[in-house]
C-alpha cells in the first residue's frame, strides 16, 4: 500500500493529514511502525505533519515555516536515534535525557528547536499507537543568560551610520525593523496592499497568521515611496537574502552585525526610552504579553554606569 504524501507544503498539508487520519487505527499503527523501524524519513515527516495538523495548537492553520522548523528538529532527533541504535518509538526518559545532553554545545535556542521537534515526533508516534507516555515531559532547556542581555540592540549611533551608507532599498529594510518593529518574516511578506501612505500605517501578518496595524514613522513612509509598484517592496528577496544584504550593509557602515532581528530590539529599546510605557512597546511590537516587553525596561550597561557615576554628583560633598 502506498504511503501518505511526504511534503507538508501549503497545497498538500491537508492531504497529508487526511491520508493518516482517514485510515483504520491498526493500519496507521502498522505504517508508523514500519516508518520508525526502517527510518523512513518521508513517511515520518508526513506523520508528524498530520499529528500537528490534528493536535497542534493551531491545527490546520499551522504555517509551512512552523512545520519546517518542527521537521528540522525531528530530523536531528531521528539522526541521533539512528546513531544511538534506538528506534524513535522506543525512546524513554533516559534516552530523551541523553538526546538533550547531545545538544549541550548548541545555543539554547537551537536546543529548544531540536527538543521541540523531537517531542512532536515522539508524540506523533504515540498518536499512531506506538508506545505510551511522554519521555520529554520533565525535560526543559535552560538558558542562564538574562533576556535583556540577549537583546543586544543597535544603538542610535549605529543606526545613524547604517542609514548614512544605505541605498534606497537598504534604507527601507532597516527602517521597517528599526522604526516599524517588523520581524524578518513580516518584512519579507509585506505587500503594497499592506502599506497605507495616507494613514502612515502598515498591515502586517505576524506570528500565527495574526494581522495587525502598525504605525509608521514619517521617515519610514518616505523610505518606502521610491520603491513603489504593484509588488512587494522586497519581492523576490528571501529572508536569508535580506539577512545577507543587511550583514553587508553593516560591514560598509563599520557596525558589528548582530542579526537583522536586533533592529527590532533597537525599536523596542528606543520606544521605551522615549515613552517609559511598556503598553505602547507591547502594542507596537505586537507582543502577546507585556512581560515580553519588559526586557526593554531594563537599564543598559551604559545607563547603569552613568546612574552610579551620578551618585558622586548628588552626594553630600564627602
Amino acid at each position: 500500500m502506498a504511503g501518505p504524501p511526504a511534503l507538508p507544503t501549503p497545497r498538500t498539508a491537508l492531504e497529508v493529514i487526511q491520508s493518516w487520519a482517514d485510515i483504520p487505527s491498526d493500519v496507521r499503527k502498522r505504517r508508523a511502525a514500519e516508518a520508525s523501524q526502517h527510518d523512513d524519513r518521508s513517511a515520518l515527516r508526513s506523520l508528524q505533519t498530520a499529528y500537528i495538523g490534528l493536535h497542534g495548537r493551531r491545527g490546520t492553520d499551522t504555517s509551512p515555516l512552523t512545520l519546517r522548523t518542527y521537521w528540522r528538529g525531528a530530523q536531528h532527533f531521528l539522526a541521533w536515534c539512528a546513531k544511538s541504535g534506538v528506534k524513535p518509538h522506543q525512546v524513554g526518559e533516559a534516552e530523551a535525557r541523553r538526546f538533550l545532553a547531545s545538544l549541550a554545545e548548541m545555543s539554547p535556542k537551537s536546543r529548544q528547536v531540536y527538543l521541540t521537534g523531537a517531542r512532536s515526533m515522539v508524540a506523533a508516534l504515540r498518536w499512531a499507537g506506538l508506545g505510551s507516555g511522554d519521555p520529554f515531559a520533565s525535560i526543559r532547556v535552560t538558558d542562564p543568560t538574562p533576556r535583556e542581555e540577549k537583546a543586544d540592540p543597535y544603538t542610535s549611533e549605529e543606526l545613524r551610520r547604517l542609514l548614512a551608507v544605505a541605498d534606497t532599498r537598504e534604507r527601507a529594510l532597516v527602517l521597517l525593523a528599526a522604526d516599524g518593529g517588523l520581524r524578518l518574516a513580516e518584512v519579507a511578506s509585506l505587500t503594497w496592499a499592506g502599506v497605507d501612505f495616507q494613514r502612515k500605517q502598515l498591515t502586517v501578518e505576524g506570528k500565527g497568521g495574526k494581522r495587525a496595524k502598525v504605525a509608521a514613522t514619517d521617515r519610514l513612509i518616505k523610505a518606502l515611496r521610491p520603491l513603489g509598484g504593484e509588488e512587494s517592496p522586497i519581492r523576490g528577496i528571501s529572508r536569508r537574502r535580506i539577512q545577507q544584504l543587511f550583514d553587508r550593509l553593516c560591514m560598509r557602515a563599520g557596525v558589528k552585525p548582530r542579526g537583522y532581528h536586533a533592529l527590532r530590539h533597537s525599536c523596542g529599546t528606543r520606544l521605551y526610552r522615549a515613552t517609559r510605557d511598556l503598553l505602547i512597546v507591547q502594542r507596537h511590537l505586537r507582543h502577546s504579553s507585556a512581560r515580553t516587553s519588559e526586557i526593554y525596561a531594563h537599564l543598559s550597561a551604559a545607563d547603569y554606569t552613568r546612574a552610579v557615576a551620578a551618585l558622586e554628583d548628588n552626594g553630600a560633598g564627602v
